[in-house]
């Protein structure tokens, strides 16, 4: 009975999620998505049903001016093909940061992974263009494309917008959504439509760069997203290998749940790294149905999404830790 319970029924209600930095070269593709796929097989062996990368990790954020340059561009789109291919037997979603020319313009993409196939991609909303950022000198905003659209790739139909979701088939209530790094910062964050819409896990693919100060606010806009959405919300941010600029970058990635950290990496490591933490589900839904201003509120901001469904991996014990005391805080000048 004791084994049944550590490898069956006790993780009923749990979805097992990492968030992974991979070591990068810039512009160097074949090198990054080499790390890529490696940290894609480990998430995969660890039992995650999900696992998450940096923003743009396909060619790194700092190539500039490349991302115009036609040549990378299709390389870029041939290499996420070869990729969702090369990861064709491993059960774990992956949602991977990319560029690609879409139409007449370059779009920045979360792109998700899945049994061979790219189940959809989902462009960055908000362009920062301010201080040290330049992304409207490259891309185009996701806020014009058009709900339900789709675009061709490898001769395929792949749905695009911001109209995505992504859900589990076999594990009830892992609704995934995925926003790109300055979608978190700005007031109303894209991710606000996914909650109301059911998403229980958010996600989002970030290069956010380094300065003193800005890992304790990304942790408190996490921390506080997760709160009022009763949800998870996974953040990744780029690594040191990243930056050809004057920027720096601290392989920062954490995950949140319902307002507290559960698990974080170790920041300017340079080396590939796999943060991995079970999820409770049944918590959260709790506190979402518990919370009438939550259902009221999600009425009012009700959009329309499209569903992609895959298979997820249920993992086996619990990767969690639980505390002996639950009622006391945790944090000793708390206590």
């Amino acid at each position: 009975m004791s084994d049944r319970w550590q490898h069956g029924v006790m993780n009923r209600g749990f979805a097992r999620v990492s968030a992974a930095v991979p070591e990068c070269r810039v512009a160097d593709i074949e090198f990054n998505c080499e790390h890529i796929l490696s940290l894609w097989e480990r998430a995969d062996a660890e039992g995650s049903a999900l696992v998450v990368f940096p923003e743009l990790a396909v060619t790194g954020y700092t190539v500039r001016d490349l991302f115009l340059d036609h040549r990378l561009l299709q390389r870029s789109e041939a290499a996420l093909v070869d990729l969702a291919q090369a990861g064709k037997d491993l059960s774990t979603l992956a949602l991977v940061g990319v560029a690609l020319r879409i139409g007449n313009g370059v779009y920045n993409l979360a792109a998700a992974l899945h049994g061979g196939q790219i189940l959809g991609i989902t462009p960055k909303a908000y362009l920062p263009n301010y201080r040290e950022f330049e992304e409207a000198r490259w891309f185009r905003p996701g806020l014009e494309v058009e709900p339900g659209s789709t675009v061709s790739i490898a001769g395929r139909e792949v749905p695009f917008g911001l109209d995505l979701l992504y859900r589990a088939e076999n594990i009830p209530d892992l609704i995934i959504g995925a926003e790109i790094c300055e979608d978190y910062w700005v007031h109303l964050p894209p991710s606000v439509y996914q909650i109301s819409a059911g998403a229980t896990v958010l996600c989002n693919l970030s290069a956010s760069n380094f300065v003193i100060g800005k890992a304790e606010l990304r942790r408190l806009l996490a921390r506080s997203h997760s709160d009022r959405g009763k949800c998870a919300y996974i953040y990744v941010a780029a690594g040191p290998g990243e930056s050809s600029t004057d920027l720096a970058f601290d392989a920062d990635a954490f995950i949140c749940e319902n307002g507290s950290v559960l698990a974080e990496s170790t920041r300017f490591d340079r080396a590939d790294q796999l943060v991995t933490i079970d999820i409770d589900l049944d918590a959260l839904i709790h506190e979402r149905i518990s919370t009438n201003s939550f259902g009221d509120c999600s009425q009012h901001q009700h959009r329309e999404f499209r569903h992609m469904t895959f298979e997820a991996p249920v993992a086996k014990g619990l990767r969690r830790e639980i505390p002996a005391h639950p009622f006391l805080p945790s944090n000793p000048e708390t206590l």
